[in-house]
């Protein structure tokens, strides 16, 4: 257990900067990844990765790229969109979102009979976000 003075202090600020330290090499890992892998897409229809990230953004707003060179890679960025709402749309989100739901409200409960009241509104406020979500 954690005692009072200054040994608990430095040890609570090691515990601190170690877990920010996970936290940001994770991050890092994370963002490397999907760099990777969009380099390794658009380098497999013959794009740089810039090119075919400004063919990504302007699928998304609608338009059309005019350059022959581009439409595979605008091909690829929307199905790959269509596919990420078929998953959003299958059976497993739902319960997922369900789970959650009533975690949230559990949580919630605890902390008001708990007397943490601003938590408990907290958690029941992201309760009702998850169960009002289409």
């Amino acid at each position: 257990m954690g005692g009072t003075g200054r040994g608990a202090d430095a040890r609570r600020g090691a515990e601190g900067l170690t877990l920010a330290a996970v936290f940001v090499l994770l991050a890092a890992f994370v963002v490397a990844l999907a760099w990777w892998q969009t380099r390794r897409r658009a380098a497999r229809l013959g794009l740089g990765t810039a090119r075919y990230m400004k063919v990504v953004r302007r699928i998304r707003r609608g338009e059309v790229p005019d350059d022959p060179a581009e439409l595979p890679a605008a091909i690829d960025a929307a199905t790959r969109a269509r596919r990420s709402l078929n998953l959003q749309e299958s059976r497993w989100v739902g319960w997922l979102l369900g789970g959650l739901t009533l975690l949230w409200f559990v949580t919630g409960l605890l902390n008001a009979f708990d007397g943490r009241y601003v938590r408990a509104g907290y958690n029941l406020v992201l309760a009702g976000l998850f169960w009002s979500t289409p």
